[in-house]
């Protein structure tokens, strides 16, 4: 639940299950990386999985020692990710020119102090802090985003996890959640809440349909013998580097969608009385003197309800916020809303892209302006000149209702095998959607996904993301390694044999997934 206080265990077993006696072996070489580097045992651990995460352990854990006057951040694979210095001052920028994988725990340094001074409570000093990171969710280059499998989200959940408790503070999952989705952002990126909102709430062996505005989770039992299987494509797309021409872009896209659907959907509520016809009581003069002036009333009275309109529109930020204006206008039968928001896009957008001009002028407002304050998005503007807003929303409103449907369907009294056949399909469409109303795939992917199915999958789709890392597909438990071998043939051979990946690393590429435990805080005894 989002009111849960965050777990705090000491010991690897309520996490790991039975692969705790490998775990612990990892965190043998995690404590000795960094009594290497700081000549001390680490005060606490705290770990936080990625989107999609297995038993044994897909997640990021950050070490952490109280010590100094700097932020000293390092990582067991030095020679890839070198060490990084920061000040103790929460106040201080993150330099987004510069992406590296420092600014991941920079971002939750921040963004604790910022939520706890945010709340109007007596903010602790900030105090040094040693650190060692050592993530085995799929990464970029830059250490976090890339990978599919939201390594970002891991890295500031769990390195947010460690600051406050080493402040000797504990937030319920719910606000941690909502403060590290908004705390990512500090690298230039303008992320959302889910990958967050699973990180902290994830349960073992229980699915979860995350809602947000207040974040929440509820259970999603899946059908008896269903398996996730994930696949990384090699693909990378470091999301902070990428941003202003895909995902920061799609965040762009969508605002502006909303806004245009709002000036659409809107209603002058002022209906001006039409003049006396000529010859009526008034005498023929006056009607016509009468017409005049109400027709320049009523140009006026239309430019000012536009206005209006307009103003209403920009305050818009999502699609989901518009909602009420669909629904009271496309109501079907029995003010059934089923379709409503694809049936209002369809009719109200164009196909072609929209051009910076006809934006404003739908709006009534520079873009710049409408952004001024927001660096990420004046970064999307300045590097592009054009939007594509129904793609956009029609993708956001069919994926708002496969969410409910998928978990319709696992909590059904249908058999199993109909269950399969129904997530499978869900999973299939979201895919095409994501490849073509979203443009957030890959070459790389849509392959990955093709030789997925022909392996066997029910459904399969990219996830994170997207634009590079990983797919998930749905697989019967009995098949799972069967369709790995299959999957290893016909995606991974030609890999190896180029030289990308070796054989013997396949194994941290290609895996069955379950769900999990959340983020949480160890204080162990090694």
């Amino acid at each position: 639940m989002a009111s849960d206080p965050t777990n705090v265990y000491d010991s690897l077993g309520p996490v790991y299950g039975d692969a705790a006696e490998t775990a612990r072996k990892r965190y043998e070489t995690i404590k000795s990386a960094f009594e290497e580097r700081f000549g001390a045992a680490p005060d606490v651990y705290a770990r936080s999985p990625g989107a999609v995460e297995r038993l044994d352990g897909v997640d990021t854990v950050v070490a952490v020692r109280k010590s100094g006057d700097q932020l000293v951040v390092c990582n067991v694979e030095a020679g890839k990710y070198p060490e990084k210095t920061f000040s103790i001052d929460p106040a201080q920028e993150v330099d987004v020119g510069k992406h590296n994988w420092g600014n991941y725990f920079l971002a939750a340094y921040k963004g604790v102090f910022e939520y706890l001074g945010g709340k109007g409570v007596a903010t602790p000093p900030p105090v040094g802090l040693q650190v060692m990171v050592h993530g085995t969710v799929p990464t970029g280059e830059d250490g976090a985003r890339g990978g599919g499998l939201s390594s970002s989200a891991a890295i500031v959940c769990a390195a947010a996890l460690a600051v406050l408790h080493s402040h000797g503070i504990r937030l319920t999952k719910g606000e941690v959640s909502e403060f590290t989705a908004k705390a990512e952002r500090y690298v230039g990126v303008t992320s959302g809440g889910m990958d967050q909102a699973i990180s902290i709430m994830g349960m073992p062996g229980i699915a979860k349909m995350v809602e947000f505005n207040p974040v929440r989770a509820s259970d999603v039992v899946l059908p008896e013998g269903a398996v996730f299987v994930v696949a990384n494509s090699l693909a990378i797309s470091n999301k902070a580097e990428s941003a202003v021409k895909h995902y920061n872009l799609r965040v762009v896209e969508c605002r502006l969608a909303a806004g245009a659907l709002a000036v659409m959907l809107g209603e002058c509520k002022v209906r001006p009385t039409l003049p006396r016809a000529a010859g009526q009581r008034g005498g023929a003069g006056r009607g016509c003197l009468a017409r005049q002036r109400t027709a320049a009333s009523l140009s006026a009275e239309r430019d000012e309800c536009e206005a209006v309109l307009q103003e209403a529109a920009r305050k818009i930020i999502t699609l989901k916020e518009i909602e009420p204006l669909i629904e009271a206008k496309y109501s079907g039968p029995k003010a059934s809303t089923s379709g409503a928001q694809i049936a209002a896009v369809k009719e109200l957008l164009h196909d072609d892209p929209y051009e910076t001009a006809e934006v404003e002028e739908l709006l009534g407002v520079k873009l710049a302006d409408l952004y001024q304050g927001n660096d990420s998005a004046l970064r999307v503007l300045a590097a592009n000149g054009s939007f594509v807003l129904k793609n956009r929303a029609l993708h956001v409103y069919a994926e708002k209702q496969r969410v409910p449907e998928f978990s319709d369907v696992c909590n059904s009294g249908a058999g199993v095998e109909k269950k399969m056949e129904k997530l499978g399909r869900l999973m299939d469409d979201s895919h095409a959607s994501c490849r073509d109303l979203y443009e957030c795939s890959s070459v790389e992917l849509d392959a990955l996904v093709q030789v997925n199915k022909a392996a066997g999958a029910i459904g399969s789709r990219l996830t994170g993301a997207g634009w590079g890392g990983c797919t998930v597909s749905l697989v019967r438990e009995g098949e799972v390694d069967t369709f790995i071998q299959k999957v290893k043939e016909g995606y991974f051979k030609g890999l190896v044999e180029a030289g990308r990946v070796t054989e013997a690393e396949l194994g941290q590429h290609i895996f069955a997934s379950k769900p999990a435990s959340g983020g949480a805080v160890l204080t162990l005894k090694l």
